[in-house]
């Protein structure tokens, strides 16, 4: 007796499901925007190629725009006000939307580019959680090239004795750095003793992971490994570092090429650097200066900055583009007056260098803490003669930029497990217009 009804229920049920996959599989065009409705609460799958490369998700009910289409229609590339922007496949699409994205999507991604950085520095999962949904600081292009700096604190012990509480967090640091997109990381303060060759291992693989590209560091050869060294770390998906050199005249205490680590000291650590398929093409030095505040630490500071032309003569006749980043230390006799003038003091000297560099200012002017208090001792320098280096702003990110330089009492997570430096990120054109 009851037959008829529930095969009936069945019937219109399946109907219904019908109607809406169909309603899914419509065809869209490059230009239109869709409504994006994913089967995981996670959101709908975004690839970054149209075939199966997932890389994160796209919220549920996101209205995206399709720019692309590949295999018949198959795939989709699309592109949201978030900035994110991949590969999808038709089925997650809900519904097309005629006229343009509601006025409100872009206010939104602002607000919620602010939320997620503060969730990327708050801890590992949090930054997890941002990352696996594709979303990043500033999504990958084709015309820009993204360098950063980031004094890591004795990577990967995270202090002098290598406590076990202070130990880097590495699965932090590789989300950190997938969430800022860089394509080139300067690095100081880095041991090379084998653990953390694994650590590096363990951090690269994760980036791997997290951004489906190839990974690679190189370091300074001279020193202890339990010394502090200088380097990169580069997406090797994306472009080359070849010709390593270590600088010995970027180490303020160094008489000579045969002692490049003299007094303990870093030498700056020189690289190659060429975007892969085509366009910019520089040399790059990534340097830790003598830190104190002693008239011996400030006079090899000073010698270090006055020798950077002098360290990129051999190199710059087949190339005028330079870039010198790290950590300079400029912390003047420990007042805010006398590491201002010390930074004054780093803009007047490399600008006077022939050939002559521009000092980078950065947002917002901090880029360490120490006992509770903000200092700028990282910094950027471009040679005047890099057209490529239209930038004369660097971004500042990590807890530096969420306090916005003001009094800490007591230092957040990401000071403890990660770095008591913040990471400075500048763009370059991706372009060579030697």
């Amino acid at each position: 007796m009851l037959r008829r009804p529930i095969l009936l229920i069945v019937f219109l049920a399946a109907m219904s499901s019908l109607c809406v996959s169909l309603a899914r599989a419509q065809t869209v065009a490059p230009g239109q925007h869709v409504k994006l409705a994913g089967s995981n609460e996670q959101g709908v799958p975004l690839h970054r190629e149209p075939r199966p490369s997932m890389v994160g998700r796209i919220p549920d009910g996101t209205v995206a725009t399709v720019i692309d289409t590949a295999r018949e229609g198959r795939w989709l590339r699309v592109t949201t006000t978030a900035d994110l922007s991949g590969w999808i496949v038709p089925r997650y699409i809900e519904a097309v939307v005629s006229g343009p994205v509601p006025p409100t999507a872009a206010p939104a991604a602002a607000d919620r580019a602010d939320e997620d950085e503060t969730r990327v520095w708050e801890s590992a999962s949090s930054c997890e959680d941002i990352v696996h949904t594709g979303r990043r600081m500033a999504t990958a292009r084709g015309d820009v090239l993204r360098i950063a700096t980031w004094n890591i604190r004795w990577f990967p012990d995270g202090d002098l004795n290598g406590t076990p509480e202070s130990r880097t967090d590495l699965p932090w640091l590789a989300c950190a750095l997938a969430w800022m997109n860089a394509d080139v990381v300067a690095l100081q303060e880095i041991r090379t003793t084998p653990t953390a060759a694994q650590a590096w291992e363990a951090v690269t693989d994760g980036l791997s992971a997290l951004t489906g590209n190839d990974w690679k560091v190189g370091f300074q050869e001279c020193g202890s490994p339990m010394r502090q060294h200088t380097g990169f770390l580069w997406n090797a998906s994306r472009v080359e570092l070849s010709g390593p050199q270590d600088l010995w005249k970027l180490n303020g205490a160094a008489e000579g090429p045969g002692a490049p680590c003299a007094s303990g000291l870093r030498p700056g650590h020189y690289r190659m650097v060429r975007a892969k398929g085509g366009g910019a093409d520089f040399h790059i030095v990534s340097v830790h200066l003598d830190s104190g505040t002693a008239p011996r630490d400030r006079a090899n500071r000073d010698t270090a900055i006055g020798r950077i032309a002098e360290a990129l003569a051999p190199v710059l006749p087949d190339d005028s583009d330079a870039i010198v980043l790290g950590d300079f230390n400029t912390m003047g006799s420990g007042t805010p007056d006398a590491a201002a003038a010390e930074i004054q003091a780093l803009e007047m000297a490399v600008g006077n260098q022939s050939p002559a560099f521009e000092h980078v200012a950065v947002e917002p002017a901090c880029t360490e803490y120490f006992d509770g208090h903000a200092g700028w001792l990282d910094h950027v320098v471009v040679a005047r003669a890099m057209t490529e280096a239209s930038q004369r702003t660097a971004r500042v990110t990590g807890y530096c930029a969420l306090t916005n330089c003001a009094r800490l009492p007591r230092p957040p997570a990401a000071a403890e497990r990660l770095s008591d430096h913040c990471p400075v990120v500048y763009e370059v054109d991706n372009r060579d217009l030697d």
